[in-house]
């Protein structure tokens, strides 16, 4: 059986957070634990929620999605899988530079996003069998 994935979704923008959690309800084998919309929420919410998945906007007041992913790094456990949600395709290879897990267009379209969860579900598997 598949474990279900618990995911946050950050976004400085109410209805591309609300869109993104409905396309996420409509896969399945998602547990959607939190929304924030800057990255001082979001870090707060990784430590609340212990999310698997971030889905993460780039461009955000105040702190951004780049450092955002610096600062999850940096604390040396394990990080949840990170897929950067944005409408700018000029930083994908900065995302990867920060262990990315993929990288989506604005509007997400239903495959990529089913795409990306499934990288994301093969990240979270080797995390959860890589002892501590």
């Amino acid at each position: 059986m598949t474990q279900t994935l618990r995911v946050l979704v950050v976004d400085d923008e109410q209805l591309a957070r609300e869109e993104l959690c409905y396309q996420l309800d409509q896969i399945g084998d998602v547990e959607i634990v939190g929304q924030a919309a800057n990255g001082i929420e979001a870090l707060e919410a990784v430590d609340r929620h212990q999310p698997d998945i971030v889905f993460l906007d780039i461009q955000m007041p105040g702190l951004g999605g780049f450092e955002v992913a610096r600062r999850l790094l940096e604390r040396g456990d394990v990080a949840p899988a990170l897929v950067f949600v944005t409408a700018f395709d000029q930083h994908a290879i900065e995302a990867f530079e920060v262990n990315a897990v993929d990288y989506l267009l604005k509007p997400v379209e239903s495959g990529r996003l089913e795409q990306a969860l499934q990288r994301a579900r093969r990240r979270v598997d080797i995390d959860r069998q890589t002892p501590a």
